[in-house]
């Protein structure tokens, strides 16, 4: 055999391999944005969602019990709030020890064991991080209150004012939700505390350096624990104006102690605020820069600001980066029963305004302090509702139950546990009290739903008999299978993963959604109407393709089919029952965004490269 021979050989076994290797990612994959801006968050609410020990109370290995479940529905980053020491009485945001699992949930093993078991199923883990306040049963306050240094001054501490009868009086009127006065004298320490929530909740100092240290060092110890990010809790709420003055009333019609009454100027959004969120992302970039695996460890803020011109500030300034992901209250507040398309339109161009330029959306519309969905809109609503959230453009984080379209239910006082509903009394809880929404997880029609065995901490809704995992799973359609059916639409379709969006409204109370990339098409559609409602989607759809219903709400009477949309003068219509949705897909291939890494070669390939072998070793 001669050179020439062996380069032929070589040339030729050189295009057969290049023809049959897997193509290099191209510039549009679907994995070309951070794991963030494309990942499904699922809120866990931790004593409502498995309780594995049977104390009526869920916990951390509860979660680990059901991680097969979260990864079946199509979760792919789970959320914890909080699970830690503490007296427990604000559904764990009352914490007295902030780097500890409290009983009640676990123990660090079962933390580790979670965090490891996530990761073993590709899957992300946040923590909630509450960096406002403490538990007023927190060592810190106890020596803040004993003036013991250096805790002295980690909490807000103001001197009282003197009435015309000589008594102690607040320092000023600032107002807290639903404690009236901000300010609780302490008796030893003889002097006011500051608590923009509870009374047993007093507001850490963040003017204090030592204070700050503890704070980042909680952060640097759940990092090293292996979570991914943190959730973090009423950041608007960190700092307060230097100088304490009176807040301005802005509505003279309301009494003087009510605290919507008043701008809370003062009291929100400060300058301060804004820089200590860009430091503490600095220190998850510094521990995404030193880690092995380079992912970027996120902050997710639940800043409720008035305005969105505040929240945009969370997200950096210049060359200071602040949080990755803001929740997005807007849907949540200005999206009501009441709401027809043109508001709903409104609301979501509004906010995807607001997004600085590089910043990223996300969307929620359930939480733990707020009426489930299916009750605040109706059940119907509940399939378009997680349409919305899941397809239009940025991060979906889902509540844990409103998959299922789980509602919330009455709740008698002597059953209630929200610290809120015991501030109004009997007469009054009804209207703050937050339960409806944190009552435990419905897995099956078992007693407790198949929560717990014992006596579970909050009241099950009497529809769990009905609705729950395991009788959904087995229904077809359920608002669990519409919602896979999402999930697995946003995990396949670039449409979702990299289009841009259209919204429109060709009636009052017809929405339409439009995700597009290159040929492909998803067409999210939404009757809000109480009537029937026919759409021609013809009228905004430029060119012919392969038309399919994807999937669509529980009571449209749709079923998931391919679409006779081709031919000269076919109307692209489709018939809309009251409050029903449907995802339609144009030239959706369910394989676009599958993984093109490397494969196992096929056996003639192996062969080729055996005789390459040879012919070079021995020629």
């Amino acid at each position: 055999m001669n050179w020439v021979v062996l380069l032929v050989l070589l040339s030729t076994a050189s295009t057969i391999l290049a023809s049959s290797l897997p193509a290099a990612t191209s510039p549009t994959s679907c994995s070309e944005k951070e794991w963030w801006q494309n990942t499904l968050i699922y809120q866990i609410l931790v004593p409502s969602f498995k309780d594995s020990n049977n104390d009526g109370i869920g916990d951390l290995r509860g979660i680990i019990e059901k991680i097969d479940y979260l990864k079946e529905l199509g979760v792919e980053t789970l959320w914890l709030t909080p699970f830690y020491t503490g007296p427990n009485g604000d559904i764990g945001y009352d914490i007295s020890n902030h780097t500890e699992v409290g009983k009640d949930f676990g123990t660090m093993a079962d933390f580790e064991e979670l965090v490891k078991v996530v990761h073993s199923k590709g899957m992300k883990i946040l923590v909630e991080f509450v960096p406002n306040h403490s538990s007023d049963k927190h060592s810190w306050f106890v020596k803040s209150a004993n003036k013991v240094d250096p805790y002295t001054n980690y909490y807000v501490w103001k001197e009282g004012k003197r009435d015309a009868a000589g008594s102690f009086i607040p320092p000023n009127n600032w107002l807290s939700k639903r404690s009236g006065s901000m300010w609780k004298f302490h008796d030893h320490r003889q002097q006011y505390y500051l608590h923009q929530f509870l009374n047993e909740l007093p507001d850490l100092n963040y003017r204090s350096e030592d204070l700050v240290k503890e704070m980042n060092a909680i952060l640097e110890f759940w990092l090293q624990k292996g979570v991914d990010g943190f959730g973090m809790d009423s950041v608007l709420k960190l700092y307060e104006q230097e100088s304490f003055p009176d807040e301005p009333k802005v509505n003279v019609q309301l009494a003087d102690t009510d605290p919507t009454a008043y701008n809370h100027i003062y009291t929100l959004d400060q300058p301060e605020t804004y820089e200590m969120l860009y430091k503490w992302r600095a220190i998850l970039d510094k521990y995404t820069n030193e880690s092995t695996d380079k992912q970027p460890r996120v902050i997710i803020t639940e800043a409720y600001s008035p305005t969105l011109d505040k929240v945009a500030g969370y997200y950096g300034k210049g060359d200071k980066h602040g949080t990755q992901l803001s929740v997005n209250y807007e849907l949540m507040n200005k999206f009501t029963a009441a709401s027809d398309a043109k508001e709903l339109e409104t609301v979501i161009n509004h906010y995807i305004k607001s997004v600085p330029m590089g910043k990223w959306t996300s969307w929620m519309v359930g939480g733990h302090s707020m009426t489930r969905i299916a009750t605040r809109y109706s059940p119907e609503l509940v399939d378009a509702l997680n349409m919305l959230t899941l397809l239009l453009p940025g991060t979906a984080v889902t509540f844990a139950g409103d998959e299922l379209g789980m509602e919330s239910p009455f709740i008698r006082y002597e059953d209630q546990r929200d610290p809120e509903g015991f501030i109004f009394g009997k007469d009054g809880y009804l209207k703050v009290c937050r339960d409806g929404s944190r009552i435990p997880f419905q897995w099956n029609d078992q007693d407790n739903a198949g929560f717990s065995t014992k006596k579970s901490w909050l009241p099950v809704h009497s529809n769990y008999w009905t609705l729950n995992v395991q009788a959904q799973k087995k229904a077809k359609p359920s608002h669990y299978s519409v919602y896979k059916d999402l999930t697995t639409l946003r995990s396949t379709s670039r449409a979702v993963r990299l289009g841009g969006y259209k919204v429109f409204t060709p009636s009052q109370y017809v929405f339409i959604l439009i995700r597009t990339f290159e040929k492909s098409s998803v067409y999210t559609i939404i009757n809000l109407n109480s009537r029937t409602e026919t759409v021609d989607l013809g009228s905004y759809t430029e060119a012919e393709g392969d038309f399919a219903i994807y999937t669509s709400s529980v009571n449209s009477g749709l079923n998931n089919e391919k679409l006779s949309w081709s031919g000269e003068g076919v109307k692209k219509n489709i018939v809309l029952r009251p409050k029903a949705s449907v995802v339609i897909t144009k030239n959706h291939n369910s394989n676009e965004c599958k993984s093109s890494g490397p494969s196992i070669l096929p056996g003639y390939q192996v062969y080729i490269l055996s005789i390459l072998y040879l012919l070079i070793k021995y020629y």
